[in-house]
């Protein structure tokens, strides 16, 4: 006589506890087969990768709300839950792990090489304080392409003499403004856009290299001190915490983690000295090397300063780099309604994207930065105050200057150039300014045609 068979219970497990959008999730099922299951988070339907016997993959949809979420699989007339926490604005090159008091910066990173996920350690530092600030709280960074849920998970299993009380996401907090999501980079992202075959060449007060902006970082040069270590020197004691100024114009333009384009290189030249002065002689030859290094059609200038006495010499390299089909994303300025007109910003040369800065209210309405520079030139704003970027340093600050908004359009452009790759310079600037985003209670000559928009072109 055969001994019955009795049916497994039906659960479900999931690999990990936590997972940004876009992530790969694994799911464990008993008791039935993964085959032609369906994943959803929430009423939203996941993409599934695999699904092999008992074992589903799937990555969490673009766009799903930070927060705890139910993960509902319906396999066989069953439905299958199980909660997952969606991980919102948090870094995707670091997390934070809380390191037991007593274990010394030598053990614990032999605990991170055990891991063999390519982490790193970043800072060891002891809290000294009572109650949990006995510990030490230690900064972990995390080599592009590692999922942070699985990192997360990883370094929260537990191991034999473990060094780890706890690992948490380095979530991005402050008063600060969510600059992509403002611009509509999610529906640019969808697309494939992230400025790759485009150079961006930042002509300012140098760059330093950093993990925001890792091997996108190519060899330039010094204007300033004439040598090839064009690093940010600016350390000006009127603005003392701001920290760099090149360097964040980068990491937004095409820097990993907040630039628009993450895929476009930067080339660094430095013009401008650590006060921030830039001579236009010094401007000029910036311009002309970066004519040398980068195939015209491959380049975006990003010119975040200037003046209000404008030069014939450096009119006329920028209206040739334009003939050439170079693309230019210049500062309108920071002088507000009253302040006079500002160069190169106004140079008169079809083609040329001149940057007006937003401010958002806390009603959520943008509307034009108080200090942004106003004129018929301006072309198009981006949000400017309050932009969350790296320093030299990699501490992340928040900015503010029709500086900092005009990475956002060098981004945009290299987005488009790679979108349109024969297109002219006037072309491309028609092209982002039909696509901007009117604002009814500003004038055009705040904000030209409109707020930057990505969302639905290129």
């Amino acid at each position: 006589m055969s001994t019955p068979e009795f049916a497994r219970p039906l659960n479900l497990s999931l690999n990990l506890t936590q997972a940004l959008p876009t992530e790969r999730v694994t799911a464990k099922l008993t008791g039935v087969s993964a085959q032609q299951a369906h994943v959803f988070i929430g009423d939203t339907p996941a993409d599934v990768v695999s699904a092999s016997g008992e074992t589903i993959v799937f990555s969490v949809p673009p766009g799903t709300k930070a927060g705890s979420q139910v993960v509902r699989v319906d396999v066989g007339g069953q439905s299958l839950k199980q909660s997952l926490e969606v991980l919102g604005k948090v870094s995707t090159t670091e997390v934070a792990v809380w390191v037991k008091e007593g274990v010394t910066k030598s053990d614990f990173s032999a605990r991170l090489s055990q891991l063999n996920l390519g982490l790193s350690l970043i800072d060891f530092r002891p809290l000294s304080g009572p109650g949990p600030c006995t510990s030490t709280l230690a900064r972990v960074g995390v080599p592009s392409g590692q999922n942070i849920g699985a990192v997360l998970s990883r370094l929260r299993q537990p191991a034999e003499e473990d060094v780890v009380l706890q690992a948490d996401p380095q979530s991005l907090w402050g008063l600060d403004v969510d600059h992509l999501t403002a611009i509509g980079i999610q529906g640019a992202r969808q697309r494939g856009r992230s400025g790759k075959g485009v150079t961006i060449a930042i002509l300012d007060t140098g760059v330093t290299q950093q993990r925001h902006l890792g091997q996108n970082l190519l060899a330039g040069y010094d204007f300033v001190e004439e040598d090839s270590d064009p690093s940010d020197a600016f350390d000006d004691s009127v603005t003392p915490d701001q920290d760099g100024h090149g360097t964040p114009v980068a990491v937004l333009a095409a820097g990993a983690e907040f630039g628009v384009a993450p895929n476009a290189r930067i080339l660094p030249i430095r013009i401008g000295d650590a006060h921030g002065q830039i001579l236009a002689s010094q401007a000029v030859r910036g311009v002309c090397f970066a004519l040398k290094t980068v195939p015209p059609k491959q380049l975006v200038l990003n010119l975040s300063f200037g003046g209000d006495t404008p030069t014939q010499g450096l009119k006329n390299v920028l209206a040739y780099a334009l003939q050439q089909q170079v693309l230019i994303a210049v500062a309108a300025g920071n002088q507000g309604s009253a302040g006079p007109t500002h160069y190169p910003a106004a140079f008169d040369l079809p083609g040329l994207v001149a940057v007006g800065a937003l401010q958002v209210l806390l009603t959520e309405e943008w509307r034009p930065a108080s200090f942004s520079t106003h004129g018929a030139y301006v072309d198009i704003a981006a949000p400017g105050q309050g932009i969350m970027s790296s320093s030299p340093t990699s501490t992340i600050h928040a900015y503010e200057g029709t500086s900092f908004a005009t990475p956002l359009v060098a981004g945009a452009l290299a987005l488009w150039r790679e979108a349109f790759p024969a297109a002219t310079p006037s072309e491309i600037e028609q092209k982002i300014k039909n696509s901007a985003v009117p604002l009814l209670t500003a004038k055009a000559e705040e904000i030209g045609s409109g707020m930057l928009n990505l969302s639905q072109a290129p």
